[in-house]
């Protein structure tokens, strides 16, 4: 991603450890969150398409693994569903 245009995330080392293990993310974007990780920043730039992406693939993990036996969130979920949120909420 080129200049310093896009949307700053702020999240936990944890978070971004998570956000960095899904398949489905950019090899760049991959490595923008180890360097974060490594930097124990917790601020990263993301494009609106890149907010957008990890929107997508932040729901499909809440599907996938975010629900107890009672179609409740679980901790996963929970987590899952606050960053999806908070994605959502820098693109309003």
């Amino acid at each position: 991603m080129s200049g310093l245009s896009g949307i700053i995330l702020k999240v936990s080392s944890p978070e971004l450890l998570l956000l960095g293990s899904f398949s489905g993310i950019s090899p760049s974007l991959r490595a923008r969150f180890s360097e974060a990780v490594e930097r124990a920043s917790c601020k990263i730039l993301l494009s609106l398409e890149e907010v957008d992406d990890l929107r997508e693939i932040l729901m499909q993990e809440v599907i996938r693994v975010g629900f107890d036996e009672h179609y409740e969130l679980n901790s996963k979920g929970r987590l899952l569903q606050d960053l999806a949120d908070r994605l959502y909420e820098k693109l309003g």
